[in-house]
């Protein structure tokens, strides 16, 4: 007898039971393993609203990025290529979706300063990207966009549930509906800072 001989086919409230242990307890798992899901993907939200709000990913070390993109690109790839819990391949549709789509603002926003804070220092070559750093910045998007893509059909596909499709539709109407409401509706008020003139003959203090 195997561990999940006692799922349900087609309810996703009873996948991956064990035949140990009592039914209600299985279904009580996976609505944990769904919580779960959802509090992953809203816990990942507020940076990204962040980063709309500031115009910028200024303070986000550029590794830590990279590192998380491409971790989330194999943590998809194991998911979805292994059999998997519904919850592990919903749960990774999200985390990996909202951590590319974080990449891609850093490819959007790259060297902008936040619209309403002032930096605490200097930064070299502020406003100065290169040809070839903006070739990668193309094919970062093209890559990134194409793996959102990816995403969605594997959900669909793996999971052979299409109303997941609400899954996508959920997470970019929350984005978008943020950005408009940021954007237009309610945008952030922009500081602008006047120069400070130093006194001609005395030595400015660090």
């Amino acid at each position: 007898m195997t561990l999940d001989s006692c799922s349900i086919k087609g309810n996703p409230i009873y996948q991956s039971c064990d035949c140990n242990i009592p039914q209600w307890l299985c279904a009580f798992a996976n609505i944990s393993g769904y919580c779960s899901t959802v509090a992953w993907f809203l816990v990942l939200l507020p940076q990204i609203f962040l980063n709309i709000k500031r115009r910028s990913t200024y303070g986000i070390a550029n590794l830590s990025v990279t590192i998380t993109a491409v971790g989330k690109t194999t943590d998809f790839m194991q998911n979805y290529l292994l059999i998997m819990p519904i919850q592990y391949l919903i749960m990774a549709f999200f985390s990996s979706t909202v951590a590319q789509i974080s990449t891609l603002q850093v490819l959007w926003y790259w060297k902008k300063l936040p619209i309403n804070e002032t930096p605490d220092g200097p930064i070299e070559n502020e406003h100065q990207i290169s040809t070839q750093c903006n070739i990668l910045r193309v094919i970062g998007f093209i890559f990134f966009s194409t793996e959102l893509v990816i995403f969605i059909a594997a959900l669909l596909i793996r999971t052979k549930y299409w109303w997941l499709i609400s899954a996508p539709i959920a997470t970019y109407t929350i984005i978008a509906a943020f950005y408009i409401y940021n954007r237009h509706w309610c945008p952030t008020p922009i500081r602008i800072v006047a120069e400070k003139e130093e006194p001609k003959g005395e030595i400015s203090d660090f």
